[in-house]
């Protein structure tokens, strides 16, 4: 994910931009004044073969945005196996109409009310043309089925892809009211994201199981509902107090030569003595996330958790996690790889 990956846009042009917005949508005169700070658009950059290069603008010139939060420039594009550009960013969490100028939503056909099926979960893009950075089409409405399919909102959004071309996203997303990890896998054939993950409800009734009296002490430092019942996927949970959840991965979700998956994502939650704890869960898969293992190759169940769930808890500091994690990363680094820990 590139933060600052847009493009901050002159005076002049934004004067322009208001200009030719105001004709059809008067309010684009009020949105912002003529100057204004942080104000971007998404400026697109192709090498060819070459060596040259070919630009475009996303939507059009006019697609303007307000960037004083930081979030809303981070941008992520990659390409599917069949060629196809997917695009996503510009979202603090859930789209905000009140970033985008007057009229750029409206051209695209979405609606600022909430309440539309043609609202916007998610600022997503894929191109119509393999490699055409020129073709781009919005594909987050509420109601299309090509959106990435998470639960309340996606924010720091990365993709990613393995050896064969499979791609990949993965950001924080929310469950039962908590800050969580959501992985998704896209489908080039049925064209569509593929949730991978397990059930919060499955991670709290094993550390109840193990811990009985764990759960009578945590009702007091809730915010979000209980999870009790199956609900939307995620790829890491976990029952926190009320405090925000760092949902922010420097290492993320990598591939290996041998095509292993391996995810290392920081969390908040809650240990058996019911104390506040922030660490980061490891695991890896051989089968595109469909199941998981710790370092030492004891199988982990989904959702990943510091919770204390014998089955879902994958904490880098327990269970010598950490000690095989070390071992790797050295025999990587002998082996003249550049691996950050």
């Amino acid at each position: 994910m590139a933060f600052d990956g847009a493009e901050p846009i002159s005076s002049e042009d934004f004067s322009r931009a208001v200009r030719e917005l105001s004709a059809k949508y008067i309010e684009a005169r009020i949105w912002r004044k003529p100057n204004a700070p942080n104000i971007y658009r998404v400026k697109i950059t192709k090498t060819l073969v070459d060596c040259s290069a070919q630009t475009a603008f996303l939507e059009d010139e006019n697609f303007i945005f307000d960037g004083t939060d930081l979030k809303l420039r981070g941008w992520s594009i990659a390409v599917d196996k069949d060629g196809y550009l997917h695009l996503v960013g510009g979202q603090h969490n859930a789209p905000n109409p009140d970033n985008y100028i007057p009229g750029s939503w409206e051209k695209m056909g979405l609606s600022r009310d909430k309440a539309s099926s043609n609202y916007p979960s998610q600022m997503y893009w894929v191109s119509e043309k393999p490699g055409d950075i020129t073709s781009f089409k919005f594909a987050g409405q509420k109601n299309n089925p090509r959106r990435i399919l998470s639960p309340d909102y996606l924010n720091y959004m990365n993709f990613v892809q393995d050896n064969n071309g499979e791609l990949y996203v993965y950001g924080r997303i929310s469950v039962n009211g908590w800050q969580s990890w959501g992985l998704y896998r896209y489908d080039t054939e049925a064209r569509q994201w593929m949730p991978l993950g397990g059930e919060a409800c499955d991670a709290m009734a094993s550390a109840n199981k193990a811990y009985p009296d764990w759960h009578n002490d945590l009702i007091r430092n809730i915010r979000g509902s209980i999870p009790v019942e199956p609900g939307p996927k995620s790829l890491a949970w976990a029952w926190q107090p009320h405090f925000y959840n760092y949902c922010r991965a420097t290492w993320g979700v990598q591939f290996d030569k041998t095509n292993r998956m391996h995810v290392r994502v920081p969390i908040r939650g809650l240990d058996a003595e019911c104390r506040i704890i922030d660490h980061d869960l490891y695991a890896w898969s051989d089968d595109g996330g469909k199941s998981f293992h710790r370092a030492d190759g004891s199988e982990v169940v989904l959702p990943l958790t510091v919770n204390p769930a014998p089955e879902h808890n994958a904490d880098i500091y327990l269970n010598g996690t950490e000690l095989w994690f070390d071992l790797w990363i050295s025999l990587l680094k002998q082996a003249g790889y550049a691996v950050k820990k």
